[in-house]
């Protein structure tokens, strides 16, 4: 065992010497990086238990001091704790609007209902459009389809409707009538 006085007497050297054996530690590790790597890996295998509690202790530790000297400057500060409040408050505001506006752009439900052109037929008017597929004829199945997509600007007016099945409906996508006869021509 190493007596007290040889402990203070290594400790007042280690103290005096610190940075010349930071310096040579450095050195040390830039000429054998794996001698130095297989001692770091040993080292910390031997003392994983207390070096795990010391780390976890110490992230505490610094939380805490880190939230107390934020505490205690917006307290010496307050007028720059109100501009920080109120810039978190508009960062929070200008994220939600944004977000709005990006769903409200990309929404076909929403360009619709810019335009307050949601749905301008009456139950009988849509009735009266659902006869037949316009493009194969089909009595089944049937919905209504816009001449004008809504997703381009189009509204649900007795102008802008026909009637198509499902398939031929979902076959036509969002394109206008004009694109959809171009590329599949009607058989009579």
């Amino acid at each position: 065992m190493i007596s007290e006085s040889r402990k203070l007497e290594k400790q007042a050297y280690y103290e005096k010497n610190r940075d010349k054996r930071i310096a040579y530690a450095k050195k040390y590790q830039k000429e054998h990086p794996k001698k130095a790597r297989k001692y770091s890996r040993e080292f910390y295998q031997r003392n994983k238990k207390v070096w795990g509690q010391y780390s976890k202790t110490r992230q505490r530790r610094l939380r805490a001091e880190k939230k107390q000297f934020i505490a205690d400057w917006f307290l010496a500060h307050p007028y720059e704790y109100q501009i920080h409040r109120l810039e978190q408050v508009l960062k929070k505001v200008l994220l939600k609007r944004k977000r709005q506006a990006y769903w409200r752009k990309n929404t076909r439900i929403y360009r619709a209902r810019r335009k307050d052109t949601f749905c301008n037929l009456s139950a009988n008017q849509a009735l009266e459009l659902l006869t037949g597929c316009f493009f194969c004829g089909s009595k089944e199945d049937l919905a209504l389809a816009h001449d004008i997509p809504v997703s381009k600007g189009g509204d649900t007016t007795k102008g802008n409707c026909f009637c198509l099945c499902r398939k031929c409906n979902s076959h036509m996508g969002d394109k206008d009538l004009s694109e959809m006869l171009a590329q599949v021509p009607l058989e009579i």
